[in-house]
């Protein structure tokens, strides 16, 4: 029998382990800057305590989850090898990024109905937009357009 975990549980030594996430944001398929021969696919991944995870596929797991891990769904993900982030790169407190591999199990969560989505989301006016534009730091923004 398989754990269900908060993704702040999912650590390199824990084995066997599932967490119920909700997905954020699913990337455009992209191309290595130094190997052109490898595409890849970066979504972003939240539970239901908030936490955020960056997820990575790449080459043919790209297609093997192409009609799954659609924006806002949730799913149960099972076997995802983990990787220690580089601070840079880190989107939230937990300290590693997950890769979908052949091992992966992905399964959609029919049974579990969020009253709220699971990720804080901030918004930003139209107006103020400006302000990001040439910022260093890489954001997402949902833009309100009121």
């Amino acid at each position: 029998m398989r754990k269900t975990l908060t993704v702040n549980q999912v650590q390199p030594r824990i084995r066997g382990w599932t967490v119920v996430i909700q997905v954020i944001e699913r990337g455009h398929i992209l191309v290595s800057q130094k190997d052109t021969s490898v595409s890849y696919r970066r979504f972003l991944f939240c539970d239901a305590e908030g936490t955020n995870v960056s997820v990575f596929a790449y080459n043919n797991n790209i297609r093997a989850g192409a009609n799954l891990l659609i924006p806002f769904k949730i799913y149960r993900i099972s076997g995802a090898s983990l990787k220690k982030v580089d601070d840079r790169y880190r989107v939230g407190p937990y300290d590693f990024s997950w890769t979908i591999n052949n091992n992966t199990l992905i399964q959609p969560c029919d049974d579990v109905v969020p009253t709220h989505l699971y990720c804080h989301m901030d918004t930003e006016r139209f107006a103020n937009l400006h302000r990001y534009a040439d910022s260093e730091n890489l954001q997402s923004k949902c833009i309100n357009l009121l």
